[in-house]
This record gives structure tokens, C-alpha cells and sequence, in this order.
């Protein structure tokens, strides 16, 4: 198993999501419980695969980072709630994902390379 396997399904569902969201308008409050419980999903994952918390959270950020950002660039008439309670403020204190997730990146070292 590798690291990237643990986040499938929620990359997977967002890509569903972005394909389908001029078409169909899930609530908010379906996108967010179901987003947030693959994101639980991936944690139970985390821990079976036996990776290093360190790593996981690094590769957790960028995930965060890049569903917060799809889900805003999309058509989807609930994004401004999204913005709000932003995977990347609930989880890190932050709404500057976009860039730390860059300054992040820099810092992982070639022993990393799986995140």
C-alpha cells in the first residue's frame, strides 16, 4: 500500500464532483459529511498502512489544499458556504493553503518522496 492509495476515494469523489457539478447541485451539507468522512476514511487507512504521522499529514495538507481549491473553482452554487468552512481552516488554521502547500513541499526531503 502506499501513501496515495489512502486518499483514492476522496480524489476520486472529487473528481465525480467536478465533472458533475454544473449539472448537479449536491447540498452543502451532503458534500461536506460525505467529504469529511473520506477524509475519516483515509485516516483508518493511514493507520493500517502503517505510515508515519509526519508523512500522512503532509500528504493530508496537499489533499486538503487541493479539494478546498476544486471545490471554489467549480460552478457549484454552494461554494461560498465551502469557503467558509474551508478543509484547509478546519484543519490547519489557515486559508493560505495555497501557498504554504509550495513552501511545504520544498521542505520534504528525498526520503518523503511518497507524499
Amino acid at each position: 500500500m502506499h501513501l496515495t492509495d489512502c486518499f483514492m476515494e476522496l480524489v476520486a469523489y472529487v473528481v465525480y464532483f467536478r465533472k458533475n457539478a454544473a449539472s448537479r447541485q449536491p447540498s452543502f451539507e451532503q458534500v461536506r459529511a460525505d467529504i469529511h468522512r473520506l477524509l475519516s476514511q483515509s485516516d483508518a487507512l493511514a493507520a493500517k498502512g502503517m505510515f508515519p504521522r509526519e508523512e500522512y499529514e503532509q500528504a493530508h495538507f496537499a489533499v486538503c489544499a487541493w479539494v478546498d481549491e476544486t471545490l471554489l473553482a467549480s460552478p457549484w452554487e454552494h461554494r461560498v458556504l465551502w469557503q467558509r468552512e474551508q478543509l484547509q481552516r478546519v484543519y490547519y488554521n489557515t486559508t493560505e493553503a495555497g501557498e504554504e502547500f509550495f513552501e511545504r513541499l520544498n521542505r520534504l526531503g528525498m526520503h518523503q518522496r511518497d507524499v
